[in-house]
């Protein structure tokens, strides 16, 4: 968990990350902004991991989220990739992240990338190959500009790809622009 933090430089390579809760990822489980505060990850990378969580899974981070009007999130130039992202529940996964989620604030991803094998025992997962779902609440700001992902994906026992669900279903409010999937 990290919360009004700068993270800048940090690689995570071949490692293992498992847990029966949630909110797992290679970087941090939980990035967080609130009341004031500037969260900023720059310049971080993710690869050859394992990942395992029942729900708030991703390669990066397993959830992103950003509260009040008063606080701003900015991730720059980072990526995960040849990751192993597994969950047991299905909820909120995603290949950089499980979850991004804005309330009344401003969160950034710029120049970010995604390209991991995600595998979910479930039936009807909540999943995209960039982030497992978008939330954006009172007025918020979510930005997701010149990222790419690509995973492969394993639900249950047979591969499922949709190209309309590479981020997300389209939200109000939310812009993405030059998201290739």
């Amino acid at each position: 968990y990290a919360h009004n933090a700068v993270i800048r430089n940090l690689g995570i390579e071949n490692s293992y990350f498992e847990t029966r809760g949630n909110y797992a990822g290679a970087v941090v489980g939980v990035f967080s902004s609130l009341a004031n505060d500037r969260s900023e990850i720059y310049c971080c990378f993710a690869r050859d991991n394992y990942i395992s969580a029942n729900k708030f899974v991703g390669g990066f981070a397993g959830e992103i989220i950003t509260i009040n009007s008063t606080a701003k999130m900015n991730i720059t130039n980072c990526y995960t990739s040849d990751s192993y992202i597994e969950s047991f529940l299905g909820q909120y996964v995603g290949g950089f992240s499980g979850l991004i989620q804005s309330a009344g604030a401003y969160t950034l991803i710029r120049n970010c990338y995604s390209n991991n094998l995600i595998y979910i025992y479930a039936d009807e997962p909540i999943a995209a190959i960039f982030s497992g779902d978008i939330i954006r609440v009172n007025s918020s700001e979510i930005s997701i500009y010149e990222c790419y992902c690509y995973c492969d994906t394993m639900w249950g026992a047979f591969s499922y790809y949709s190209e309309d669900s590479d981020i997300a279903t389209p939200v109000e409010g939310v812009t993405i622009r030059k998201v290739i999937g």
